[in-house]
């Protein structure tokens, strides 16, 4: 469901849903090991590596200075947190197998189903938090890694729709992946539901970025909200463009950041394997 290179490029980590396991790869040998989950669905908490139990993990988060990372365990209704050292998985926030959309700290908060987690890091404690997407609940949330306290960021729990508006007034329909360049505050996002770019900023102003609107499914290469996708579902990019993952077109679609323009990148529109051009 995820993947995430470190800070330095050294590894990657992917988020095998179906297998119930983290995975991580070596960006110089390209080995692949599990570092986490025994391959069948369930829970366990405090322990280390493959002795760990996840449920369809859709979403990963590595720390920017490696030690650690964030699972979003999604069927488990909780964020782990996973030590690079040891792989010991622990849980983080969220009550585990106790599906909910509540605010607090720690297991006191509740998710519905977390999706996708991304990292934001800054200078003050204020600011190192991570951004969750919990798509059953319709509403991306905020985490202070340091305390594991939860609160809202955007959207209203249990509310799906399409709003551009500040807070808990704007609405998503089953986000997905996020993507945020740590040079800027803008965070973008893939409003799976809505067939949409969406673009949050620090302030917690939601506004649409690509992608029609009203939300309509569809395959057009434009500009803004004259392009169309069909179930995008996660996101990444560069200083300058995005690449979003549109799930329901078999394609991958570039997006240039400062223009809106959305290209196709690679696929044909039909689903497949083929290495090429």
């Amino acid at each position: 469901k995820d993947i995430e290179v470190s800070a330095d490029e050294s590894f990657a980590l992917i988020a095998d849903s179906g297998n119930h396991v983290i995975r991580r790869v070596d960006l110089t040998t390209f080995e692949v090991t599990t570092v986490a989950g025994d391959g069948t669905r369930g829970y366990s908490d405090s322990a280390v590596g493959t002795s760990a139990k996840l449920n369809s993990p859709a979403g990963v988060g590595i720390h920017v200075d490696g030690s650690y990372a964030f699972i979003s365990d999604t069927g488990n209704y909780c964020i782990r947190k996973m030590d690079m050292t040891s792989f010991a998985v622990s849980s983080y926030v969220g009550k585990c197998t106790t599906s909910g959309a509540a605010d607090g700290s720690g297991t006191n908060a509740r998710f519905r189903g977390p999706t996708e987690i991304s990292f934001r890091d800054g200078t003050s404690t204020s600011a190192k938090i991570a951004y969750v997407s919990d798509g059953p609940a319709h509403n991306v949330r905020r985490v202070v890694w340091e305390t594991g306290a939860v609160d809202p960021f955007a959207g209203m729990p249990d509310t799906p729709g399409y709003v551009n508006n500040g807070g808990t007034s704007a609405r998503f329909t089953s986000p997905g992946g996020f993507h945020h360049y740590s040079s800027n505050s803008e965070v973008y996002l893939a409003d799976t539901g809505n067939h949409a770019i969406r673009r949050l900023l620090s302030n917690r102003v939601v506004g649409g970025f690509v992608g029609a609107n009203p939300a309509s499914a569809g395959y057009v290469d434009a500009t803004g909200t004259s392009a169309k996708f069909d179930s995008p579902t996660n996101i990444c990019g560069t200083a300058t463009d995005l690449y979003a993952l549109d799930e329901g077109n078999h394609r991958i679609r570039k997006i240039v950041k400062s223009t809106g323009v959305v290209t196709t990148f690679a696929g044909s529109g039909v689903a497949g394997y083929v290495d090429g051009p």
